[in-house]
């Protein structure tokens, strides 16, 4: 009621002595986030999971090789009912500077293999920073697109302008309905 409390830190098993960042809940508290150079860690930066128990988190677990690769894996964010996760990585064939991937929950609490979401929500440069809407109907995201059809400024004046503006490749906003992650779906 008098807004918000100070922050606490989480503590281990979450935080260690590495960079422990973006955190994504589930609706039962389930939190998952980037932990880099755990020891069990797959490449430089990998998903983590770690369940709820009355004192806090249980020991986290890495969400393996359907989801983190040798490349790094970042800025997850898992949907409300955990039945998908997705995420930026930069791994071999992505469309360039980093992608995001989509991997979906199974009937075995097991996670799909991860797959490109593909254009348009993945371009040649860096996307990444999901977030979805709280009504699920839309896929927020950054990305550093450049808008390849702009002409050359003629003065300082329309220069200025170009790199203050969006598609400039210093991390725009978009957005896009969130059908796409259901197309995405194995067996869709």
């Amino acid at each position: 009621a008098d807004g918000w409390g100070e922050p606490e830190n989480l503590g281990p098993p979450i935080n260690t002595e590495h960079d422990e960042f973006y955190p994504s809940m589930t609706r039962d508290g389930t939190l998952y986030f980037t932990g880099p150079d755990r020891e069990d860690s797959i490449g430089g930066e990998d998903l983590y999971r770690a369940r709820p128990v009355s004192d806090g988190f249980a020991e986290p677990e890495n969400l393996g090789p359907a989801v983190n690769s040798p490349g790094p894996e970042y800025n997850a964010m898992v949907s409300p009912d955990e039945d998908y996760i997705i995420f930026g990585s930069a791994r071999e064939g992505d469309l360039g500077g980093g992608d995001m991937y989509i991997s979906f929950r199974c009937d075995d609490g097991s996670w799909s293999d991860a797959v490109n979401m593909g254009p348009p929500v993945n371009s040649a440069t860096l996307d990444f920073c999901p977030a979805l809407s709280p009504d699920g109907r839309f896929l927020f995201f950054t990305s550093r697109r450049v808008a390849t059809d702009a002409p050359m400024p003629e003065s300082y004046q329309e220069l200025v302008a170009s790199v203050s503006g969006p598609l400039n490749g210093s991390m725009n906003l978009y957005w896009i309905a969130a059908d796409v992650i259901q197309q995405l779906r194995p067996g869709e």
